[in-house]
């Protein structure tokens, strides 16, 4: 009964997951809510890791209603933030000394929070630097291993259902193995500090803050804060035709030569984590999630990009086939045929308006139809196409995105 009673038990978890269900059908105002509402609202009520998992779901196109990933996507910016006696002992304990003699001042308001950290503001007794400081909430270890372990025996049960039903081609229990591996990686800001001091490394035209090491622990990272506005603050009227033009080629070319070139892109580029300097220099921030691709994935990537451009859908479809990811009872004319039907609606569009993401995205949804094997890191990479591909529409309505990286690919094609 104590280990029921445990808020932070995983057999709590469940009684509050059959309680909220319960709450969430027969509420009156909850009834009024559409589904994606109600899913988001019961994410938000088990806490950050079942908010990182809809947050995960939110890219997962082939398996949810559009409605619902529109819902579950305003999980990246409106989490409930936590105490900040909280983050301050957390801070203290970290770093093994009192608040006051790191910090000159120390905000207590936090400007953000996600799932499993927020971030205040504080000047460093040195020089009176402004910075940022990011704190991971209270326990969330515990909490992770705890829910983990909960989602892993829903997954098996899906997995069953799912087997039952024979429906081969979603695994849940390998989406839980992505979404803990991902979480542990966040659960460590060493390494979110390590991911910053690579992408330094391979920065050519955009920048990314300082990181004070001497400050930063497994639960606290403290980086120069960035007085800039984010993507999602600007507004892009202020700036000339041509400035967007620029701005809208830049960021695209950016992450292409993050994908191909460095082989380290960023995994979570939404608007509130580039900002925009007034030089027009692009910073990033936030690198606890990471993406790379083996050579061959990214071979696979760069020729059906290309091959798509030119309309080439047996090509296309012999290159999933050499990928490994058609399963043996699906021919390459079927699939070329099914390529063809949304390759040639896309490409029949202005040139402008064709997006990659969309092009990845339809082959995510025919997955679904021909029970092919999803790769968790083209689903990592569509996800962050579909970003900077509406951020670089969003500065520059005509921009021309294949034109754009096109060069990149067939550059790095004739190196590799």
């Amino acid at each position: 009964m104590d280990e029921l009673l445990n808020l932070n038990s995983w057999s709590y978890k469940l009684l509050k997951i059959l309680a909220t269900s319960n709450i969430f059908r027969y509420s009156k105002n909850i009834r009024q809510l559409s589904k994606g509402e109600r899913l988001k609202q019961a994410c938000v009520l088990l806490g950050p890791v079942f908010i990182k998992f809809a947050q995960a779901l939110s890219t997962r196109h082939d398996m949810l209603d559009a409605n619902i990933i529109i819902e579950l996507k305003k999980l990246q910016d409106q989490v409930p933030m936590f105490s900040s006696k909280k983050a301050i002992k957390i801070i203290e304990q970290e770093l093994k000394q009192p608040l006051a003699n790191i910090f000159r001042y120390f905000d207590t308001k936090a400007i953000a929070a996600a799932s499993i950290a927020q971030v205040h503001i504080a000047y460093l007794h040195n020089n009176y630097d402004k910075v940022a400081v990011k704190v991971l909430r209270e326990n969330i270890e515990t909490i992770v291993k705890q829910d983990i372990f909960l989602l892993k025996i829903l997954a098996i049960i899906l997995q069953i259902i799912f087997y039952i039903s024979r429906i081969k081609h979603i695994n849940p229990i390998n989406i839980i193995k992505q979404l803990h591996k991902s979480l542990l990686a966040e659960l460590d800001l060493t390494r979110e500090a390590a991911n910053a001091h690579q992408f330094k490394i391979n920065a050519r035209n955009y920048k990314i803050p300082k990181i004070y090491k001497k400050y930063t622990s497994k639960k606290v990272l403290v980086i120069e804060y960035i007085s800039s506005q984010t993507l999602s603050q600007i507004n892009f009227n202020k700036f000339s035709n041509y400035q967007r033009n620029i701005l809208a080629k830049n960021l695209l070319q950016i992450f292409f030569t993050q994908v191909f070139y460095d082989n380290f892109f960023h995994g979570d580029l939404h608007p509130g984590n580039i900002f925009i300097q007034d030089d027009l220099t692009f910073v990033f921030i936030d690198f606890g999630i990471v993406g790379y691709l083996n050579d061959i994935d990214l071979l696979y990537i760069a020729e059906n990009i290309l091959a798509f451009s030119e309309r080439d859908y047996d090509k296309v479809a012999l290159l999933h086939q050499k990928a490994g990811w058609l399963n043996n009872n699906i021919t390459l004319k079927e699939f070329s045929v099914a390529i063809r039907i949304i390759g040639d609606e896309l490409l029949d569009k202005n040139l402008q308006e064709i997006a990659i993401s969309e092009f990845l995205g339809q082959l995510i949804i025919l997955a679904k139809k021909f029970k092919i094997n999803l790769q968790p890191q083209l689903l990592l990479l569509q996800k962050n196409l579909l970003y900077i591909e509406s951020l670089s529409r969003t500065l520059d309505g005509n921009i021309n995105i294949y034109k754009t990286i096109t060069p990149i690919i067939k550059n790095w094609l004739a190196q590799t």
